[in-house]
């Protein structure tokens, strides 16, 4: 039952009785922390003391919105050297120096999110102190540019990254997108939302060393074409999520058909050029178990 409490809640259910804060001390309870159901409450004092206490068996830390952390939250966080997933995303308190004592110690993550937060290129140089790093989202991050991409292949990099979010990231140009495809070749899932700035050469250039590639999501891409399901074609896509946009035609239906055979899930909601056509072309996939027009008016 106790796992189902948020922290502040725990805390007060270890003042009950001796009974309940013994089992309130039990190392499983803590090898999932969620700092971010109590973030307008957490303060570094806070952090730190359950941190420091429980480093040995901390497995999963979420800091989601925590602003209120700063330098001594992070370095108790660099001592729990058994850390596998760390959401950071929305920590004010978050830079490069930050990120620096993380990287000393927390070897062993395999999900780091670090969306919404003001790392730079001095960040990106340090993500290849994560060997075994899979999950990556730097989604809304501004302020690092292409040349910091060229870090997730440089030495040890990322070349285990399967699952990369840059959402937002209207930064970076096709140079950055050839960059990502010369360190993590081997990327299955793909987002990349709420980005005006992207285009058929930002993808042409990924996928021409990233042919590993399952699972695209753009989401408000309205400069998207045709030109870029023919560079998927060369991938075996499972997923694609496509919405608002007036570019892609009957066409990349067509390549889906032909190209894609195990093709489960399709949202390809107000794209207007999509006719009746296009769906009798993707008749042959027989593996869809979603299929989401809408809004496709024609």
């Amino acid at each position: 039952v106790f796992r189902y409490v948020n922290l502040v809640d725990l805390a007060r259910c270890a003042q009950v009785s001796q009974t309940w804060m013994l089992l309130t001390q039990n190392s499983s309870l803590w090898s999932d922390i969620n700092f971010s159901s109590v973030k307008h409450k957490v303060q570094d004092q806070i952090a730190v003391n359950i941190l420091q206490k429980w480093r040995p068996y901390v497995l999963r830390l979420n800091l989601r919105g925590c602003y209120s952390l700063h330098w001594p939250s992070f370095k108790s966080i660099s001592e729990c050297r058994n850390l596998q997933d760390l959401n950071l995303s929305e920590c004010q308190g978050l830079n490069d120096e930050s990120m620096r004592l993380i990287s000393g110690g927390c070897r062993a993550l395999l999900y780091l999110n670090l969306s919404y937060t003001d790392i730079t290129n001095g960040t990106l140089r340090l993500l290849s102190s994560f060997p075994n790093l899979q999950y990556l989202s730097l989604a809304h991050c501004r302020k690092f540019t292409d040349k910091g991409l060229l870090y997730l292949g440089s030495g040890k990099g990322c070349h285990k990254l399967i699952y990369l979010d840059l959402s937002g990231c209207i930064q970076i140009s096709v140079d950055g997108f050839r960059n990502i495809a010369n360190g993590c070749s081997g990327i299955q899932d793909l987002l990349i939302n709420k980005m005006p700035t992207l285009t058929d050469r930002c993808i042409q250039a990924l996928v021409e060393k990233c042919q590993q590639i399952m699972s695209v999501v753009f989401l408000d891409s309205p400069h998207l074409s045709d030109t870029t399901f023919k560079a998927l074609a060369e991938c075996k896509l499972v997923k694609v999520s496509i919405e608002g946009n007036n570019q892609i035609t009957d066409l990349s239906f067509k390549l889906m058909g032909k190209c894609c055979p195990y093709l489960r899930h399709i949202h390809m909601a107000d794209c207007q050029k999509i006719t009746d056509a296009g769906l009798k072309m993707i008749s042959p996939l027989k593996h869809i178990h979603v299929l989401n027009v809408a809004d496709c008016v024609r």
